[in-house]
């Protein structure tokens, strides 16, 4: 009985070699479940920004919403005021009272100005705040109210580059019954659209709004308009960043998308904190089988 079990007992090198085994099978299956975790970190990474594009956009599209309905219903509330400088456009005195009014009302407020029903500018912008971009904006949007049912259409917001006030336009018809009279164009500062996006932008990730017409060109990111964003870096996106965009969300009603991007250095660093723990573990599991080992030599 005695000679069964000493012949049946594992010999020193048996164990050591099962050890070995352990060791290697304890060190790559720490490694492969790093990798898991790194895979499922970055999945999770990716549904997390496509979830803040989405609620950016809305956000942004309500926003937009919630302004052109403002400025409607402030023509309606100062129609009066409005129409008296309709007639007399040179008055300065109409035109500040106006503009009071507006920056009481829009704290985001820059400028405005009213058009006839061919589109042309009614007013002598002196300081020449309302660029030639925008007027040809007001005059497309007249265009679309001619063509549109009941008398609406949807002007495609973007920014407006100018040195020192990049702004976006928001306008609203003018009508005497069924007939147009004309438009009423407001240009607000884009720090509020700014605002939102830092909103519902999670850590160590990266929320920009780009041209739908050039995908490539930044309209605004967390920090303002392109005239701020220039102030760091291109305007445009490069090859590389392009293709690290892992979420993309359209504004209804505008030539804006919301992109999404991971930041690389905090994907790599949420990479290397998996893999210090790894190391320490596959550590962990050598140090233990070495002492097993050297207590089974021991033993002998």
């Amino acid at each position: 009985m005695t000679d069964n079990t000493a012949k049946h007992k594992p010999t020193p090198r048996a164990i050591l070699i099962a050890l070995a085994i352990l060791t290697v099978l304890g060190c790559g299956v720490t490694a492969y479940m790093t990798l898991r975790a790194i895979a499922a970190d970055e999945a999770r990474h990716v549904t997390q920004l496509e979830a803040d594009a989405r609620n950016a956009a809305r956000g942004i599209e309500d926003y937009l919403g919630e302004r052109q309905r403002l400025v409607r219903v402030f023509v309606q509330e100062h129609l009066d005021l409005v129409n008296r400088f309709e007639e007399d456009p040179d008055s300065q005195a109409l035109r500040q009272e106006i503009a009071n009014l507006l920056r009481q009302q829009f704290p985001s407020y820059f400028t405005f100005t009213i058009a006839g029903p061919n589109g042309r500018d009614l007013v002598n912008d002196i300081e020449g705040l309302v660029g030639e971009v925008c007027l040809l904006n007001i005059e497309e949007y007249v265009h679309q109210l001619s063509d549109a049912e009941h008398g609406e259409a949807h002007y495609r917001t973007v920014i407006h580059p100018q040195a020192g006030h990049y702004h976006f336009d928001v306008m609203t018809p003018r009508s005497d019954g069924d007939r147009l009279k004309g438009v009423f164009f407001i240009s607000f500062f884009p720090g509020p659209l700014a605002g939102i996006l830092r909103a519902n932008q999670s850590p160590g990730h990266s929320l920009s709004v780009v041209n739908t017409d050039q995908p490539d060109l930044l309209e605004f990111g967390t920090e303002g308009a392109r005239d701020k964003i220039s102030l760091r870096r291109d305007i445009r996106l490069n090859a590389t960043e392009m293709n690290n965009v892992v979420a993309r969300a359209d504004i209804a009603h505008s030539r804006w998308r919301v992109i999404g991007s991971i930041k690389p250095d905090f994907l790599a660093q949420e990479r290397s904190d998996r893999w210090v723990v790894a190391i320490m573990i596959m550590i962990a599991i050598v140090c233990g089988s070495t002492a097993a080992a050297f207590w089974v030599t021991r033993a002998q």
